[in-house]
C-alpha cells in the first residue's frame, strides 16, 4: 500500500492530474500470473476510499488469482 500512496497525487495539484481510479488485474497475466495478495488489495481499496478514489478490478484473471489464493471468487470481489 506505501507503494499506492506514494503514487497518489491530489486534486488540485499545479502539475499532475489528480488519482481517481486504483484498478486491479489479479492474477497479473504479463507478470507470470502473480496474483496480488488479498489482504493488500483491501488496504489499498480502503485508502482510496479514504481518498475519494474509485477502485476497479479486471476480472479477466479472476478465476486464476482465486485459484493461486485459495481464495472464493466472491470474496476477491467482495466491496470492503
Amino acid at each position: 500500500m506505501e507503494d499506492y500512496v506514494a503514487g497518489c497525487k491530489p486534486r488540485g495539484h499545479i502539475v499532475y492530474p489528480p488519482t481517481t481510479l486504483a484498478g486491479f488485474e489479479n492474477a497479473h497475466n504479463r507478470a507470470g500470473d502473480v496474483s496480488f495478495p488479498q489482504t493488500e488489495a483491501e488496504r489499498v481499496c480502503s485508502e482510496a476510499g479514504n481518498r475519494g478514489v474509485a477502485t476497479y478490478l479486471d476480472g479477466a484473471q479472476l478465476w486464476n488469482a482465486a485459484v493461486a489464493l485459495n481464495a472464493s471468487p466472491t470474496n476477491l470481489i467482495a466491496d470492503q
